[in-house]
């Protein structure tokens, strides 16, 4: 729901504790994961692996020997036909259990977050500038989108200070209310999905 274009391969990366288990289940609930916005309630667990093969999606998965502060993680990178986030074809999001055993998005491509991918949530990519903040919020306000919860991260990209927020929100953000957020100068892109 995040990236845009057909999905080419998806590569599943587990570090920590959890690689000492078998992880056949964790891999084919990634792929069913990524395949219900696409196929609808067709897709289970059964025929997920079929389905993506069928799609000509390859599914990799790997063990992770990076160090990370996560004593478990997993990190997915979907490359697609399409162009990604900065024209790359491929982008990833990691996410990891905390100590309140909540799932989290720790990181999406360079980015570090702390956000619960639930509910609706809102990706706003753009370059960190005073008032970015605070004009989504205004603009989520006006149309009585409550924000639930909220992360931020930054990146130096050259001579830009780049900036990625997660906003989980209790309702839908509707498309023209998005349109309104693309449309502020500093903004590179926003996206909501429905987890």
């Amino acid at each position: 729901q995040l990236f845009s274009g057909s999905i080419k391969k998806v590569t599943i990366r587990y570090g920590g504790e959890v690689t000492r288990y078998n992880l056949k289940p964790l891999t084919i609930a990634v792929v069913k994961g990524l395949l219900t916005p696409i196929c609808g309630p067709s897709v289970n667990f059964v025929n997920a692996p079929a389905m993506a093969e069928e799609r000509g999606i390859a599914v990799n998965e790997s063990l992770s020997t990076q160090k990370e502060v996560f004593s478990n993680y997993i990190e997915i990178e979907v490359t697609s036909a399409g162009k990604a986030q900065e024209g790359k074809s491929s982008n990833s999001i990691m996410g990891t259990l905390f100590a309140d055993q909540l799932p989290r998005i720790v990181r999406v491509n360079e980015f570090s977050l702390d956000a619960e991918p639930k509910g609706w949530v809102l990706f706003i990519y753009n370059e960190d500038q005073p008032g970015v903040v605070g004009t989504v919020g205004n603009i989520l306000g006006k149309n009585e989108i409550n924000i639930a919860e909220m992360s931020l991260g930054r990146v130096q990209k050259g001579k830009k200070m780049l900036a990625m927020t997660v906003i989980n929100t209790d309702n839908e953000v509707p498309e023209k209310v998005l349109a309104e957020i693309k449309k502020f100068p500093p903004i590179r892109d926003a996206k909501i999905v429905k987890l």
